[in-house]
């Protein structure tokens, strides 16, 4: 499948999107040339925005054509309260792709350990995710950590490097989402699957 020269991620959040991806980018040997970041763009049209800034930007200061920079904006659902649809649509115009996480995006990170399909969020969900930290265990007997932290998730490449068929099962989980009616509601995990195809 050919590539784009490289994919540019804009998102709302300051730390936990742009950690996340990272970790699977080491685990997976991905050039961090290839992925570029822009955090604490805006949310939701705002975000769009932005993105369609940062990829100008990047096209001039990097002379590169338009159609080498394909632009993804990753949100939440926060305080949204228009159709995803619709969206989805206003993404779709300005030529950028939408990775979207309904409640918030540790609906997919949890989908690492089992198909979790409750409408949890904030200090429950996180309350959750540390469960599943605490009972799995790794190669050398530790457990892979007590508590979930939204700016440390180093944990994610120890996951991945003994157990790579998590990511895969994570995406499955996520692509079972996806009734916008309902939480969790999740296309993030498209994004992740189009940063897999840059794996050498």
């Amino acid at each position: 499948m050919t590539t784009k020269l490289m994919i540019l991620v804009c998102t709302e959040g300051k730390e936990t999107e742009k950690a996340f991806l990272k970790q699977v980018m080491k685990v997976s040997h991905i050039s961090t040339g290839i992925v570029r970041f822009r955090v604490k763009q805006g949310a939701h049209q705002t975000l769009i925005n932005n993105c369609v800034k940062q990829r100008t930007e990047m096209i001039t200061a990097e002379h590169i054509a338009e159609d080498d920079i394909e632009v993804w904006a990753m949100c939440d659902r926060d305080s949204f309260k228009g159709k995803y649809s619709d969206l989805k649509k206003y993404a779709d115009t300005n030529n950028v792709r939408l990775a979207f996480s309904s409640p918030q995006f540790e609906s997919f990170i949890i989908q690492l350990f089992v198909e979790f399909k409750r409408d949890y969020k904030g200090k429950k969900l996180e309350g959750e995710l540390s469960k599943y930290l605490k009972r799995t265990i790794l190669r050398d007997g530790r457990v892979l950590g007590n508590s979930y932290n939204k700016t440390d998730l180093k944990w994610v490449s120890k996951l991945l490097d003994e157990k790579p068929s998590m990511l895969n099962a994570a995406i499955k989980n996520a692509n079972k989402s996806n009734n916008q009616t309902k939480e969790p509601f999740l296309t993030v995990q498209d994004l992740i699957k189009r940063i897999l195809q840059f794996k050498p």
